[in-house]
């Protein structure tokens, strides 16, 4: 139980002391990240932008289409699974293509990219999604 709640602590004091630690070496003042409850009253944030929306959403529409229609298509029909070992599906790599060139534009600061950097969170989590099905296929 004394180690339980000597890593308990531990844990604790990392979670809590190395951002503030950050924020102290970066000679930052302390007082906006202690405030409780918090409030973002001094974040900027970014504006809703409909372009943004509308791409994320035509992609969205795009990669769940095939799988709607395949469900449509295949209802009230029983499917054979795949043999065991099948190989990653082809979609799986475009999909692990997809998901690093994301990856290096939400993480990268490309002068160019900052206007609709902060909306790459669905496009993130979209290739992640596709991935994850691809593996659940080769499965």
């Amino acid at each position: 139980m004394a180690r339980f709640l000597t890593l308990l602590l531990l844990l604790t004091l990392i979670l809590v002391g190395l951002p503030l630690t950050g924020v102290a070496l970066a000679g930052k003042p302390l007082a906006p990240y202690l405030e409780f409850p918090p409030r973002s009253v001094t974040v900027v944030h970014a504006a809703f932008s409909w372009w943004a929306f509308a791409a994320t959403a035509l992609l969205v529409i795009g990669a769940v289409l095939p799988f709607v229609s395949r469900i449509v298509r295949a209802h009230g029909s029983i499917e054979a699974s795949p043999p065991p070992g099948t190989r990653f599906p082809w979609w799986g790599w475009l999909a692990v293509i997809y998901l690093s060139v994301v990856w290096l534009l939400a993480w990268s600061r490309f002068s160019w990219f900052a206007s609709v950097q902060g909306f790459t969170f669905s496009l993130l989590w979209l290739g992640y999604i596709v991935i994850v099905n691809a593996l659940t296929s080769k499965r």
